[in-house]
């Protein structure tokens, strides 16, 4: 007989058979470069494609989704929730709950774990064991956890569309007092930029601010009010709450300069250029030492026609990195333009 082998890479789409599914929702019109960009993102796979398609639909702008896209959108997550965790029975939640402590699992691993509170369960000699003060935290950890992850909470799902000004009074009272309580601030930090990326303060400020209530500690709740400050204009405000995020977690993604990118990319879209030139000032006093960022600054100073500023960021780019050929290349095209 014959045996054929398919390696991950034949499992995954390339660009024209992405097109070709893509082409199945009569309702999606992707160009060429969009359908490249979205089988980056997935890496071809079809349930990432899938959920991509779902979640496309409907969109005032597909191509800001698609640029946005990655595995842990909103969608995804309420698909992951709802259509796999939440189907499984309470003791495999709670099994899944456990072992999410674990970079890497094993069965005699997970067998320990489970063995602190099922003391029943067969053992046998390779089992690690879990000293008992580990035990007592997590059984504490576990009363403190019923008392704040009632079914109502549990089936909460935080989506565009959730009615904040319910919720929120009910999570407050539920999470008072409380030491430990499910974290919401990443699907309550994307409904409110999708409604500030739509315009709709009047919606994100009070999910951004009900978010920074009930997680003040949280970096992505100062960076999203950050955002929304400087949405309005308040760049004060703006430049303060980033700089708590960056205070509370240099390395957070929330006051990345990736994300800093995608504000200015949504601010620019917005036609709201001047604030695109705040956001450079901020991004400057968190990274005063990083020569890619003063680079990118130049290139919005070129292109607005400032060619003095352009050329002194540039300048400070290679004094940062003397090795950065691309701004020793707009500076030649600047001895070029006099």
């Amino acid at each position: 007989g014959q045996l054929s082998e398919l390696r991950m890479q034949d499992l995954r789409f390339n660009t024209e058979e992405t097109r070709s599914f893509m082409e199945c929702f009569k309702d999606l019109r992707l160009d060429a470069q969009e359908l490249q960009v979205l089988n980056r993102r997935t890496e071809g796979w079809i349930a990432g494609l899938q959920m991509a398609a779902v979640s496309l639909r409907g969109q005032r702008d597909p191509h800001a989704v698609i640029q946005d896209f990655s595995g842990d959108h909103h969608y995804i997550m309420d698909f992951l929730l709802d259509e796999v965790l939440r189907q499984q029975t309470p003791e495999l939640q709670r099994f899944l709950l456990y072992s999410s402590i674990l970079n890497r699992l094993n069965g005699s691993l997970c067998d320990a774990l489970l063995e602190g509170f099922e003391p029943n369960l067969p053992s046998s000699k390779d089992v690690f064991k879990f000293t008992q003060d580990f035990i007592d935290l997590i059984s504490a950890w576990e009363k403190k956890w019923s008392s704040v992850y009632p079914d109502d909470v549990r089936n909460l799902f935080i989506t565009t569309r959730t009615d904040f000004g319910e919720w929120g009074p009910r999570l407050i009272k539920i999470f008072s007092g409380a030491s430990l309580y499910p974290d919401f601030s990443r699907e309550m930090g994307e409904a409110g930029l999708y409604h500030l990326w739509n315009d709709e303060t009047e919606i994100s400020f009070p999910i951004f601010q009900l978010c920074s209530e009930l997680y003040p500690r949280s970096p992505a709740s100062a960076s999203n009010l950050g955002t929304a400050h400087l949405w309005q204009g308040n760049v004060e405000d703006a430049r303060k709450y980033f700089k708590e995020a960056f205070a509370a977690d240099p390395n957070h993604r929330s006051v990345s300069l990736d994300h800093f990118s995608r504000i200015a990319v949504r601010l620019e879209r917005a036609e709201k250029l001047e604030k695109v030139f705040s956001l450079a000032d901020i991004a400057l006093e968190l990274y005063p030492g990083n020569a890619e960022l003063h680079l990118e600054v130049g290139n919005m100073h070129s292109k607005t026609g400032d060619l003095d500023k352009a050329r002194s960021f540039y300048k400070k780019a290679l004094e940062l990195d003397p090795k950065l050929e691309e701004a020793k290349k707009k500076l030649r095209e600047l001895k070029k333009r006099k």
